[in-house]
């Protein structure tokens, strides 16, 4: 067990790392976002109001606007990370360059939460491909249950697998109409 628990530690560590430069990358792309582009995610989430105002209904909304204008909205055929990231190519360190590489092939998806290992993650199944991974997460671990389910968008590197931040969980009771 103690072999384990060492693992966990290794991975727990490296997770935070990555969540952290993540966290910083995102605040700095965000920055980098046009007002127009920023407006037309909004109104697609039904935030913006007749007189161009966005609201929000709680902080974590937010955060859904932000990582939907980041990995999904494309100008020119390119998503605000992939400008990002030839924009600062040369200024950016090697581990930046590696998880904006990481966040490009991203996967969104549905997924049922199967074993829990609190305190450092859960084991997942896709729910449309029926891939199985580890998603490191600690605070998720500390919050759901076997069974339950998540959308999330999931990055992949060093073989660590993570949310951008944005999840939404749901009681497993509802799989049949998220998959339909």
């Amino acid at each position: 067990m103690r072999f384990f628990n060492l693992e966990y530690q290794f991975l727990i560590n490296r997770y935070k790392q990555w969540r952290k430069l993540g966290m910083k990358l995102n605040h700095s792309i965000e920055k980098e976002i046009p007002k127009d582009v920023l407006l037309e995610a909004a109104r697609e989430f039904h935030m913006l109001t007749k007189d161009g105002i966005i609201i929000f209904d709680s902080k974590d909304e937010t955060a859904y606007l932000m990582d939907r204008i980041i990995y999904d909205i494309e100008r020119d055929g390119k998503r605000y990370m992939e400008y990002y990231l030839e924009k600062y190519r040369d200024s950016l360190s090697g581990m930046q360059k590696r998880l904006l590489e990481a966040m490009q092939n991203s996967v969104y998806s549905l997924f049922i939460i199967g074993d829990v290992k609190t305190g450092v993650g859960a084991h997942i199944t896709d729910a449309f491909s029926n891939d199985r991974l580890f998603l490191c997460d600690v605070n998720l671990s500390q919050t759901v249950k076997e069974g339950c389910l998540i959308s999330c968008r999931v990055i992949s590197i060093d073989n660590i697998h993570f949310t951008s931040g944005c999840a939404c969980v749901f009681e497993g009771i509802h799989l049949k109409l998220l998959r339909d």
